[in-house]
């Protein structure tokens, strides 16, 4: 699966974008997307992504914390897990 990359503000929430090259008969119980968050301090979270359609599965996240992340996104059937690193940016004064 393929995915997109992105930078998020702490305390907003981000969403990442999965596009699998296949069509599964049954999309919401033939696959499973799961995604881990390392935070900057070392707590993980780990979230379940949702079938948004045809091809398409998403994850959202909120940081409870700044710094560079580090996150894998995993799916079942097998695809190679992606370890890809994100910053997340202090809220400024008055958002």
């Amino acid at each position: 699966m393929a995915h997109s990359v992105g930078t998020i503000r702490y305390r907003t929430v981000g969403e990442w974008e999965l596009r699998s090259e296949h069509r599964y008969p049954n999309p919401y119980t033939d696959v499973a997307v799961k995604a881990l968050f390392t935070s900057p301090s070392g707590n993980t979270f780990t979230v379940s992504g949702y079938h948004d359609g045809e091809r398409t599965w998403r994850v959202r996240f909120n940081s409870n914390e700044g710094g560079r992340w580090t996150y894998r996104i995993f799916s079942r059937p097998a695809d190679a897990g992606h370890l890809r690193w994100m910053p997340c940016f202090p809220r400024q004064k008055g958002q």
